[in-house]
This record gives C-alpha cells, sequence and structure tokens, in this order.
C-alpha cells in the first residue's frame, strides 16, 4: 500500500508553485481528446491479439469511483502477466535492434529498442552504425502522437556520450533519472554529468569535438530527490537542461514511505513539462534498463493528465485503463513497467492520488 509523509498533500498542487505557479497544471488542464484505450496505431500487434482473443473488457476503460472498492493483488498480478505475453509477441520481436556491432553499446543483453521507434542520432564519424547508435525509444505522452517523451537505459561509461548528444540533438529540456548509481553492489547507471563547470572525469568521456556539459546549479529538493541545472553546448549551440534524481526507487521494487513524496514532486514536475514545453522539447526518462521504473513513470504521468482533463471538463467520474496505457506503452519500447509489482503499484498510487483529491474515500 503506498504511504506517505503528511507533507505529500500539500506537494499535490506544491510542484506548479515550485515551478513559478505559471501555465498549465493539474488543475487547469483541458485536452482536446483523451485516448483511454483501444489500438496506438495501425501496426499494433498486441491490440490485434486483444482483440482476436476476444479480450476487449480488459482494455476497456472503467470509472475512477472503482478504485474505492481496491484492487485484488492477484488479479492485478493475472492481469500484468497477460500484457506481457500479448507484448511479445513474433511482430515485437521483430522489431528489435539486434545488430551485433552495437551490442557493447546495451547495458542488459535482453533489453533492446525497437527499430522503428528507435532514437537515432547524427552520424559524426566513418561508423555510423555505431555512432547513430542510443539504446532509447520515442514514446508519445497524454497529449497524443507527440513523441514527448524519450525512454532510455542508463548511460554506460562508453555512451555518455551518445546521451548527451541526444540531449542536445533532440532538444531535451528535463532529464528525470530514476534509479541510484549503484544498487545492491552492481552499478546500475554511470555518472554521466559533472559537479562542477569542469569536470576532468566527464570530459574523458565527451569524444564529440565540441561537446561540453557542465553544472550550473544543484539543489535538494527532498531527502531522496536532486534538481541539477546543466549548460550544453555542441555544434556551438548551447541549451540549458534540467535533472531530476530520485534515488528514492529500489530496483524491482517501489517507492515507499516518505520518499513517496519526492516521488509525487518529480511526477508533477514532468508533468508540468508535458503540458507546457515548446512542441519540439523533449523529456528524458531512464532508469537502469529503461522499461521498469522508467515505464511506470511514464504510465502514471499518461494516467494523471488523463484523469485531470476529465475532471477540469466536468467529468465528475473519469475513466481510465491502466491496462491499455501500459499495452500501448509497449508498444512503443520493450517491456516497459517490467515487474508485475510495478503494474500493481500504478494502482496503488493512483488510489492514494485520488483519495488526496477526495474522489474517493
Amino acid at each position: 500500500m503506498v504511504e506517505s509523509a503528511s507533507k505529500a498533500t500539500s506537494q499535490v498542487g506544491g510542484a506548479a508553485e515550485m515551478l513559478g505557479g505559471t501555465g498549465i497544471t493539474l488543475d487547469n488542464v483541458k485536452l482536446a481528446s483523451h485516448q483511454l484505450s483501444g489500438p496506438h496505431n495501425d501496426q499494433d500487434a498486441s491490440y490485434a491479439a486483444v482483440v482476436e482473443n476476444d479480450i476487449l473488457h480488459l482494455e476497456q476503460e472503467f470509472a475512477v469511483s472503482k478504485f474505492k472498492d481496491g484492487f485484488k493483488k492477484p488479479d492485478l498480478n493475472a492481469e500484468f502477466s497477460l500484457i506481457d505475453q500479448l507484448t511479445y509477441l513474433k511482430q515485437h520481436k521483430a522489431r528489435f535492434n539486434k545488430d551485433p556491432a552495437v551490442d557493447h553499446l546495451n547495458r542488459y543483453t535482453d533489453i533492446l529498442p525497437f527499430n522503428d521507434t528507435r532514437v537515432i542520432l547524427k552520424s559524426r564519424d566513418g561508423m555510423p552504425t555505431v555512432d547513430t547508435y542510443i539504446n532509447a525509444n520515442f514514446v508519445n505522452s497524454a497529449l497524443g502522437n507527440d513523441k514527448k517523451l524519450i525512454c532510455a537505459q542508463g548511460p554506460k561509461s562508453n555512451t555518455v556520450d551518445h546521451f548527451w548528444r541526444m540531449v542536445s540533438e533532440q532538444n531535451v529540456t528535463l532529464i528525470v533519472s530514476v534509479c541510484r548509481l549503484e544498487e545492491g553492489g552492481r552499478p546500475k547507471c554511470h555518472k554521466y554529468w559533472p559537479e562542477t563547470s569542469s569536470d576532468p572525469a566527464l570530459n574523458k568521456l565527451l569524444v564529440t569535438p565540441g561537446l561540453s556539459v557542465k553544472m550550473v546549479s544543484a539543489r535538494s529538493l527532498g531527502s531522496t530527490l536532486q534538481e541539477r541545472t546543466f549548460q550544453v553546448t555542441l555544434d556551438g549551440q548551447t541549451m540549458t537542461t534540467k535533472q531530476l534524481n530520485y534515488v528514492g526507487w529500489p530496483d524491482h521494487g517501489v517507492p515507499t514511505g516518505a520518499s513517496i513524496d519526492d516521488f509525487q514532486l518529480m511526477l508533477n514536475e514532468l508533468i508540468h513539462m508535458i503540458l507546457n514545453s515548446d512542441p519540439t522539447a523533449k523529456a528524458i526518462i531512464h532508469c537502469s534498463a529503461g522499461i521498469g521504473r522508467t515505464g511506470t513513470t511514464a504510465s502514471l504521468s499518461s494516467l494523471l493528465i488523463n484523469v485531470a482533463s476529465q475532471l477540469n471538463q466536468g467529468i465528475a467520474d473519469p475513466k481510465i485503463s491502466v491496462f491499455s496505457t501500459v499495452r500501448r506503452l509497449r508498444e512503443q519500447r520493450f517491456s516497459m513497467v517490467q515487474m508485475p509489482e510495478q503494474y500493481v503499484f500504478i494502482y496503488q498510487f493512483l488510489q492514494y492520488w485520488l483519495k488526496q483529491k477526495k474522489l474517493i474515500q
């Protein structure tokens, strides 16, 4: 069950205030349309399987008032297992980038990006297969077919340069990191950011001519949440990007206790970026593999925006489909929301948020 420290309730609107208190928030967002269920696109293999297997009842949205009765964990585990099967068909396997020339750039041998949604970097040397590759996929936000999000693996030492090139080339104004550098004595993400205006260790990894990253500022937003601002220069162009580094989420687990407050603040800042940024701006979400914690975060951002938008348009009992949201994300990047515990956490956090909004008791 999701539990939190007492300050969480004030943070429902607190993120907007922290970000300047202006623009579109969950309190006033009104989407032109809501895709709550149905196919991601006309090549959606898992949706075709849903129809073929006559399980559209799982795909269909339901009213959030149902959350007041809670959900049985065995039912959600079974639901997740079905999503796992539906999104690992031969059509999905055929989409993986399996080029052995880039094996050394993947953190995990079994977590590969789909080729058709993969972020492709600009070619800058004589080895375009390697030079343009990064284990990252474009993912749509709740706003529609916008490719607003980039879901990626945590950088390795040999992909730090590629990562920052992606930040610059894709106009990434927000980086959301939801993992520690090391967990359980095992490396999960290479430290890809500088701690000062000039970091010799990082500079050695930035091999692209003219690429530099400088720390502008850093502050703590909570016991498990850090905010850092960087200046990134490439091809003579300098941009500013912000990183939110949330370390309260154990690998293969879920946030608990007081760290829920920091998770909610991080999620609100991601939502603020989605709702207010320039159409060309993007946000990177990454953990270690870029699927479990990353997929859970992306799922919740879409679900909260959709619920809030319906509320703001006078719909007293909004509808959602967690099943469809996760299934459609998995059509864009493999195995998004990796563990059944993370799938259950989506339901638990939604129930927690709905209670905060006094939509359920």
